[in-house]
């Protein structure tokens, strides 16, 4: 990882797909990017410069992805795989970086990603549904009678129950009732 984000940027266009993700990560960052100083990771945003341990970890995160993509090391028929990227971003930010990667999977992109997220879920849902795109979901769970399982689904035909969603939708209507109880 380290070698590939010291590679520079290249110039040229990306593909359409990849232009839209990083302008949808650029805005993210407010026009932020990482680059390589003096052999040294920092954030820089117009004239600020920041070194990578004082920069926040979802900026990092959404820069080094910004950054993989420009220097051409994510192109079609790459594999990307992301371990929860929701973590540390605020809520807006899941949903452009969940947008981001439905265009990198466009552009050829093959994600696989793990998340205990409600918020990344439904927004993959939502981009599945509203542009007729193919999600697969695989669903794992453990349970001590059957031990680990898997369920295949697809996000296009909507959002099969899960424990998420459960968990999420339990919350929700807990605080309807409290709303009710005052």
């Amino acid at each position: 990882m380290i070698k590939a984000l010291r590679l520079p940027i290249s110039r040229g266009k990306l593909p359409l797909q990849l232009q839209k993700a990083v302008e949808l990560l650029d805005t993210q960052m407010g026009k932020g990017q990482i680059e390589v100083e003096k052999n040294e990771f920092i954030f820089k945003r117009g004239h600020e410069k920041s070194a990578m341990s004082q920069t926040a970890e979802g900026l990092k995160k959404i820069g080094l992805l910004e950054r993989l993509i420009c220097n051409r090391m994510l192109n079609t028929n790459s594999i990307l795989f992301i371990d929860e990227p929701e973590v540390n971003l605020h809520p807006r930010a899941i949903v452009t970086l969940v947008d981001t990667l439905f265009q990198m999977a466009k552009a050829g992109i093959q994600i696989y990603l793990a998340t205990h997220s409600y918020f990344v879920l439904r927004r993959f849902e939502w981009l599945a549904r509203k542009h007729q795109e193919s999600i697969p979901l695989c669903a794992i769970s453990r349970s001590p009678k059957n031990g680990v399982s898997a369920k295949f689904h697809n996000l296009r035909d909507g959002m099969p129950s899960n424990p998420i969603i459960e968990v999420s939708i339990e919350l929700y209507e807990q605080n309807v009732l409290l709303d009710f109880e005052e």
